[in-house]
């Protein structure tokens, strides 16, 4: 008799454990599908030096929209140079999630060199180089973890 109790008294206990782990799996499953949820801003520039001042042709870099959705890789439109400002001639604006790679890349016209960056939050540079008259250039670097 008292066997049956013991039984009795554990139904309740599974039942709480169940409703208690049900949405916690739900979570983990939402957090997996969609990364850790942190992402930075990211802005892409690249600027010219020399020779032709005409914008990059070619500039390609790795665009997320939201949070939730997949990198694509995007083509620059191309705008008119900045003017007298000390500003990139081309620059754009971007999320990254943590652990993801941030990538920008630029063919300058013949006799002009570039210089690609990217910059987290408009300041702290993760990824620069300059290129050879005429040299592609590229930059890429994996967003880096939060500071805890």
């Amino acid at each position: 008799m008292n066997s049956s109790r013991s039984k009795l008294r554990l139904i309740p206990l599974a039942g709480a454990i169940a409703l208690l782990a049900g949405p916690l799996a739900g979570c983990s499953a939402v957090t997996e599908m969609l990364g850790s949820g942190d992402a930075w801003a990211i802005t892409y520039e690249v600027s010219l030096e020399g020779g032709d001042s005409d914008l990059p042709t070619g500039i390609t870099y790795l665009d997320t929209r939201t949070r939730s959705d997949a990198q694509t890789t995007e083509q620059a439109s191309m705008g008119a140079p900045a003017s007298g400002d000390g500003a990139s001639p081309w620059s754009v604006e971007s999320i990254v999630r943590v652990g993801d790679l941030a990538r920008v890349s630029a063919e300058p016209p013949a006799g002009t060199r570039a210089t690609c960056r990217i910059l987290i939050d408009g300041t702290r540079e993760i990824a620069s180089e300059t290129g050879e008259a005429g040299a592609p250039v590229r930059c890429e670097a994996r967003a880096p973890k939060f500071a805890e």
